[in-house]
């Protein structure tokens, strides 16, 4: 199988700019772009803890998560998002959105975001993007689905294909 892979950060636009933003410098057009971040400016530690994923394959399939724990002082233990019309999204202790994206397009060497909402100042956000060669990663979706209340195996269908990999998210806590 071979994948290529490039690992990056964003340079996002400044705090209160919409519109979309062209990222080039991957070396290839991505088949699938993961976004990934926690709403931090720099390394370090905060009081809350804030995390965001985001996933696309294209501008009509993908997804955005994002959690935020707050401390034992704050009215409520987190707030949750799920998204599947935007790639990024996060909030902030009240609720309230405070950065989100959607994903124009991948491009022949990067990727194109739309900025949406852009509250948030200086986050920093990582992403990888992925393609594969020849025939491999030629099957890829996204594809939301309602844990079972109970224990035991569940099927799950719909994809089109049979996967070689699965891989999960959630953005709450699993009861």
């Amino acid at each position: 199988m071979a994948i290529q892979a490039f690992i990056g950060q964003i340079t996002e636009k400044a705090a209160g700019a919409l519109g979309t933003q062209a990222y080039t410098g991957v070396g290839f057009q991505p088949q699938v772009l993961l976004l990934f971040g926690v709403g931090g400016t720099a390394d370090g530690s905060a009081v809350h803890f804030l995390m965001g994923f985001g996933a696309g394959l294209s501008s009509a399939s993908r997804f955005a998560i994002s959690t935020i724990s707050l401390d034992a002082a704050a009215t409520s233990d987190a707030e949750n998002v799920n998204d599947n019309d935007k790639i990024w999204s996060l909030t902030n202790e009240a609720g309230t959105i405070i950065q989100e994206m959607d994903l124009t397009s991948l491009d022949t060497d990067g990727f194109t975001l739309d900025y949406t909402v852009n509250v948030a100042t200086d986050n920093l956000l990582d992403y990888i993007a992925l393609r594969g060669t020849g025939n491999d990663l030629t099957n890829r979706a996204i594809k939301e689905f309602q844990a079972p209340a109970g224990t035991g195996q569940q099927s799950y269908t719909g994809v089109g294909f049979r996967p070689d990999v699965l891989i999960f998210f959630t953005s709450g806590p699993v009861a």
